[in-house]
């Protein structure tokens, strides 16, 4: 690429700008092989080119026409090829560029194709100065101002092409042309972000191409799927025998109550002439017959019922080469319909976030250092939608800083009327389910599973959650974070305002509750009625105030979600909804549920640290539940009877010191997934696991009272991971060959434990043994050298003095010479490369500093992991009293 640069030498006067590009080219030299190409990929790309060959019509003087063209360009493109200057043609063509370039400011790339670009400056060499020495007898007036010309536009920046990759070139050129194109959009409009979107639109629409295309352009209210519709359309049109935009298509087939109105305003922008339509399929047989030989660019915007797709845009209705363009808020209606591609649109990126709001709200390039702060808070309320960007910053622009703070105040109490009520569109359109399913995610579950989420809502009716959950994501009013649902803040922030509009006056007559301080006004005064739904009170810091709550929840009896964390509460709860689907409630005052509580929609019970004695007495109705965790209450003495939840799945208990009995039918729940029991420090036995067979994770480290592992009586071949460390344990039984799907076996510090049994070889998927600290074991039966998935080995702090098994485990990592593989010492650091792991995570931290805030917060939500067993070690919870602490916390951090 040549290096000079392209600046005129005047400011532009306005001109009426027709084309992108005007290509001037020798046609016997490049037509059919370079400029071709080129003039192809300019096409596809969406950028409007003018090449004389194609654009005049046959009998008309060319002249005037090439010279108009030539105003009406952005740029222009000059080939310059061996016998360029053979012609009287293109020379004055040359010489008018030069002229628009100085007096319009037009933008010139020459392309030197073949020829030397000393050669074109200087007119001389093989080519152009022979043919100059023949133009010198015919068009003698003429000759200087073509030499001008060529001196000008050849000293400009451009491409030497001799012997390279003309694709290479063409592509760089089309691209600098593109983005230049955007660059001079996006600033005469105000538009930011838009060379993204055009980038992957362009290749999508393939013009030039002779099918026909649908392209969908699809995203959240707000996100400007209507402004990129336009540009795209106001790039394209002039390249299409026809063009039609038929705006707001929902507003205008509820206004009329048909497509009838929009069928009539199609045709006559594509027929230049008015057609009465009578009805739908009348229309619709009019525009096929009409336009079927016709190319043309039909644009549909803010479309929303598949009935407005079959009446105005049949892929079959228009000319070969034909493109339509639909947006909508609903991705699932454009991929139905059959598009050929849908375009989601997303959120603006920091940059062109602050970028956009800048433009709207300073008049000026200079910011001060307090605007700029403040500039930041709008920008996160904002969270990228460029609605609200340009509501937020037209708002604030001119004002005070005063004003500006006085502004950012208000957004926390009241959302702007205008952006909520553009999001709120998505909502009203929804049907009744599934306007109560977004509710229930904005106000309770977002940021949850998805598939937990449908489970819950779903109940024992299988009410079709699922679907109104991906409903909500082809309208763009949900989206997926991972497997997690997740929607814009705004987004969220409109489905509260929707609960606020019930009763804003008295929070209690209203279906769902959020904020902390009018829960706590509700429950403490007894001011909830019926209409309440959800309750989400989770406050970011802990006080020691505690709440009397004795009738609270009286008169809720349609109460399905209940979520209360970090608030303490006191009282006799005599009544519970028997609507519960979800009950979370750390620290709970109850000692067992009320009497009359029927819980046969619970799916979910999380009681950590509650006063908790007995979960129930006799049959209940607790079929659905799923999930229980009772994990941290101290005054739990025994589990309930199981054979009410025979679909449980998740059962956590893990440091519920007094826990003495376990009912026996915990041995028959053949759904449970996982068993947490770590530090149950008083139970001493465990009933026989007689039909585990989905049991994944096992664990029961810590549990020091614990002297005899359960009778294993049925298929377990589900159990990935078993974890008994420092447990009482003297042996394992010889039904542990049951566990062949086993991976991890967790024995450390189990100095009870006299022997591996005989057939442990028989786990054959075993990558992991942990034996640290098992101090009574001194060999290791001979078949483990069969075990060909062992990789970790630990027998650090073991009476095993015999390696040469050891030695003949294939796989196993860090193995060294039979000699001497491992040290025995376990307070080495290289004894072995496996660690006793007893925990998930040490928690390190200054009590006086954040004991009751933030690491609160965190400990408890690693212990309320969705999953259900993160094990997390916190000094002040963990260690018994009276032991020297310094030798527990080093322990604890090694595991």
């Amino acid at each position: 690429m040549t290096s000079n640069t392209d600046t005129p030498s005047s400011s532009p006067p306005f001109r009426k700008l027709i084309y992108d590009v005007f290509l001037s080219f020798r046609g016997r030299d490049t037509r059919n092989n370079f400029t071709d190409h080129l003039y192809t990929a300019l096409k596809q790309k969406g950028i409007h080119t003018f090449r004389d060959d194609e654009q005049l019509v046959r009998g008309e003087s060319i002249g005037p026409n090439i010279l108009k063209a030539i105003e009406e360009s952005r740029f222009v493109i000059v080939v310059f090829s061996q016998n360029y200057a053979d012609s009287k043609w293109c020379l004055d063509e040359l010489a008018k560029v030069a002229e628009c370039r100085r007096s319009m400011g037009q933008r010139v790339i020459p392309v030197f194709y073949n020829v030397e670009p000393s050669e074109v400056r200087r007119q001389k060499g093989e080519h152009f100065e022979k043919a100059f020495e023949k133009h010198q007898e015919h068009y003698g007036d003429k000759l200087q101002r073509w030499k001008d010309g060529l001196a000008e536009v050849g000293n400009l920046s451009g491409w030497h092409l001799q012997n390279g990759s003309e694709s290479k070139v063409i592509q760089e050129i089309v691209e600098k042309v593109f983005t230049e194109l955007n660059k001079i959009i996006s600033t005469s409009e105000g538009l930011v972000g838009m060379d993204t979107h055009l980038n992957e639109l362009f290749p999508y629409l393939n013009i030039g191409g002779l099918d026909v295309r649908i392209i969908g352009i699809c995203g959240m209210g707000g996100i400007g799927k209507t402004t990129i519709a336009q540009v795209v359309f106001e790039r394209l049109r002039a390249q299409f025998e026809g063009d039609s935009f038929l705006e707001n298509v929902k507003y205008e087939t509820e206004k009329q109550g048909s497509t009838i109105h929009l069928q009539e305003k199609l045709l006559l922008n594509l027929l230049n002439t008015n057609v009465n339509v009578q009805n739908t399929k009348m229309g619709k047989d009019i525009i096929k017959h009409r336009l079927s030989t016709k190319r043309v660019l039909v644009v549909l915007d803010d479309v929303d019922q598949d009935i407005q797709l079959e009446t105005l845009c049949d892929r079959t209705w228009f000319g070969p080469g034909s493109r339509i363009i639909i947006t909508s808020r609903d991705e699932h209606l454009i991929s139905a319909f059959g598009a050929d591609k849908v375009h989601m649109v997303n959120a603006l990126t920091d940059t062109e976030a602050f970028d956009l709001f800048c433009l709207k709200a300073f008049n000026e390039d200079k910011i001060g250092e307090d605007f700029l702060k403040l500039s930041y808070e709008f920008l996160k309320y904002a969270n990228g939608l460029p609605l609200a960007i340009k509501a937020l910053g037209s708002s604030v622009c001119g004002r005070s800083l005063k004003l500006w703070s006085s502004a950012l105040k208000r957004l926390e109490k009241n959302p702007p009327k205008g952006i909520i009520d553009v999001l709120r569109v998505s909502f009203d359109g929804l049907e009744e389910t599934e306007k109560k399913t977004f509710l229930d995610i904005a106000c309770f579950f977002k940021g949850v599973n998805k598939d937990r989420v449908i489970r819950i809502l779903n109940g024992c009716d299988d009410d079709g959650v699922e679907m109104d959950v991906q409903v909500l994501i082809d309208r763009s009013l949900v989206t997926l974070f991972g497997t997690k649902l997740w929607m814009h803040d705004l987004i969220q922030e409109m489905g509260r305002e929707v609960v606020l509009q019930e009763c804003r006056e008295e929070p209690g007559k209203r279906s769902r509750l959020w904020l902390p301080k009018e829960i706590i006004h509700v429950l403490g005064r007894g001011k909830a009625t019926s209409a309440v739904e959800s309750i989400y009170l989770v406050c970011p810091t802990g006080d020691d105030v505690v709440h009397s709550i004795d009738t609270a929840f009286s008169k809720m009896d349609r109460l399905r979600l209940l979520r209360i964390n970090n608030v303490k509460f006191s009282g006799i709860i005599k009544y519970l909804s028997n609507e519960l689907q979800y009950l979370e409630w750390h620290e709970c005052p109850l000692d067992s549920f009320p009497s009359d509580f029927q819980p046969e929609e619970l799916v979910e019970v999380h009681l950590l640290f509650s006063h908790i004695k007995q979960l129930w007495r006799g049959e209940k109705g607790w079929s659905m539940l799923r999930h229980l965790d009772l994990s941290g209450s101290p005054y739990l003495i025994s589990t309930p009877d199981f054979t009410e939840v025979p679909d449980l799945e998740v059962l956590a208990l893990q440091h519920c010191t007094s826990l003495v009995e376990v009912h026996p039918s915990l041995g028959f729940l053949k759904k449970l997934r996982c068993l947490y029991m770590e530090s149950c420090t008083s139970i001493e036995s465990l009933p026989p696991f007689s039909t585990l067979e989905s049991l994944q994770i096992l664990r029961l480290s810590g549990c020091s009272g614990l002297m005899k592992f359960p009778e294993i009586e049925g298929n377990m071949k589900s159990l990935l991971e078993l974890h008994v460390a420092e447990t009482s344990i003297e042996e394992l039984p010889q039904s542990i060959e049951h566990f062949t799907g086993l991976t991890m076996l967790n024995l450390t510090y189990c100095k009870n434990l006299l022997r591996l049994p005989n057939n442990i070889g028989c786990l054959t998927s075993l990558k992991i043994l942990g034996l640290t600290g098992c101090s009574k074991i001194d060999e290791i039966p001979e078949n483990m050298n069969g075990m060909k998935s062992l990789e970790t080995l630990c027998i650090g702090g073991t009476s095993i003095r015999e390696f040469s098994i050891v030695a003949g485990i294939k796989n196993l990592r860090g193995k060294r010479p039979a000699a001497l593989p491992m040290t025995t010492s376990p307070s080495s650091s290289s004894s072995s490369p496996f660690r006793r792991l007893t925990y998930d995570v040490f928690l390190s931290f200054r009590g006086g500093d954040t004991h009751t805030g933030f690491t609160d917060h965190l400990y408890t939500a690693l212990m309320q992991n969705l999953s259900g067993g993160n094990h997390t070690f916190r000094d002040d919870e963990e260690l018994v009293r009276g032991e020297s602490i310094a030798p527990n916390l080093l322990k604890a951090i090694e595991e």
